[in-house]
């Protein structure tokens, strides 16, 4: 399995050991951080990493196509380490968690009689994820 590090050096990036750690806090098959959730988990294995030095590395990691900067509503801005897979997203209105959802899974056929040619779609689903669902029955 390609893993985001890859990814990142052949796009270019320059993995610097600070990078390196970025990129592993956001690796994952549903992780959709927020830069300060980023900024925390890299601190654990490097303290003394700062806000600047993971901002700089997201834009640039953003700026190389490799992952992908998304908003849900008012929230925050979070960061997808799956550009390179054509997806959707489940978001929980409650938890505030996300979750990759297979394209294939909301097929979008649109009909434009204007000649509008259609170069991708991207759908966010919000509701209550199952254990916010049954914390607000319980």
């Amino acid at each position: 399995m390609e893993t985001l590090l890859t990814r990142l050096g052949a796009s270019g990036v320059r993995i610097t050991a600070q990078r390196r750690i970025i990129a592993e806090c956001l690796d994952g098959a549903n992780q959709h951080l927020t830069a300060d959730e980023i900024l925390g988990a890299a601190r654990t294995s490097l303290p003394e990493i700062g806000r600047a030095t993971v901002y700089k590395a997201l834009a640039e990691f953003v700026d190389s196509g490799t992952v992908r900067e998304v908003q849900f509503g008012e929230g925050p801005k979070r960061f997808d380490p799956n550009a390179h897979i054509d997806h959707h997203h489940l978001v929980c209105n409650r938890c505030e968690q996300v979750w990759d959802l297979d394209a294939t899974a909301c097929e979008v056929k649109p009909v434009y009689d204007s000649g509008f040619v259609l170069s991708h779609a991207e759908i966010s689903l919000f509701g209550q994820c199952a254990a916010c669902a049954e914390t607000a029955i319980g």
